[in-house]
């Protein structure tokens, strides 16, 4: 199934009985959460054996993007790389495959919290800084 932006609503759902928006493999895509220059994320249902459930982002290219061979490479190098990387500080990487119209998409671990670009916007309202103790967490 493709999945638009027109079709996909933005922000948390309603209720957790959202009617899901696609269906990827054994991946439910529930609303989107944001989009970029390349691609989009949703948040998402990953599910297996026995009623397994885990809330999962899925960063899917955008589709105009999945034509260009020079993007997809791109963005198949980005799955690879953070699949590499095993620290408490990027988020896994599950799993990449490709939707029925060729878009690739990654599925990670959803994390859910504010941004540091959220977490610096709202210390500048404040008209303060990012206290030394987080900034070091971060880094």
């Amino acid at each position: 199934m493709s999945i638009s932006a027109d079709s996909a609503p933005r922000g948390e759902p309603q209720n957790p009985g959202v009617s899901p928006i696609a269906q990827l493999g054994r991946y439910t895509i529930l609303f989107r959460f944001a989009a970029g220059g390349m691609a989009e994320v949703f948040v998402g249902r990953m599910r297996g054996a026995g009623g397994f459930e885990k809330p999962v982002a899925i960063k899917r290219m955008l589709p105009s993007l999945a034509e260009e061979p020079r993007f997809v490479d791109m963005f198949l190098d980005e799955a690879r790389i953070a699949a590499m990387v095993t620290s408490p500080n990027v988020v896994p990487t599950f799993d990449v495959d490709t939707d029925d119209d060729g878009a690739p998409y990654i599925v990670m671990e959803l994390v859910v919290g504010a941004s540091l670009s959220q977490l610096q916007r709202g210390m500048s309202r404040k008209q303060s800084q990012v206290p030394i103790s987080v900034a070091v967490e971060v880094i």
